[in-house]
């Protein structure tokens, strides 16, 4: 077992892989105690690992932080409703920072009954 872990130890993950394996702990630590740790994992990351305005955001993550499923921003991307903007590099899918919260804040609303523009 020490092999193992030596050989884990050495290996160089990239940061895609460090934010998909904090979205599956936030995931699993959030459905038995019900509180979201992605904050405080991402404070607990060296700065280049952290999220910021330059890194891209995981289609998974940015599904989670806007309260939707991954198959949702599928959908919206295949029918280019919502006007959610994304990155494509290979078969993966990013979103930029300022395109969320761009996103959210065109999408804000002090009642039910208001409509939007991306409704």
């Amino acid at each position: 077992m020490k092999a193992n872990q030596k050989r884990l130890s050495n290996r160089q993950f990239t940061k895609a892989e460090v934010q998909d394996a904090l979205q599956i702990i936030n995931d699993r630590v959030s459905k038995r105690i019900g509180i979201d740790v992605n904050e405080l994992l991402q404070g607990l990351l060296p700065p280049g690992f952290r999220n910021s305005d330059d890194d891209l955001i995981p289609a998974r993550t940015a599904a989670k932080s806007l309260g939707l499923s991954p198959k949702t921003l599928t959908h919206w991307r295949g029918s280019g409703t919502n006007g959610l903007p994304h990155v494509q590099i290979g078969s993966r899918i990013f979103y930029k920072p300022e395109d969320l919260r761009a996103f959210v804040q065109a999408n804000h609303r002090y009642s039910t009954s208001e409509r939007g523009g991306n409704n």
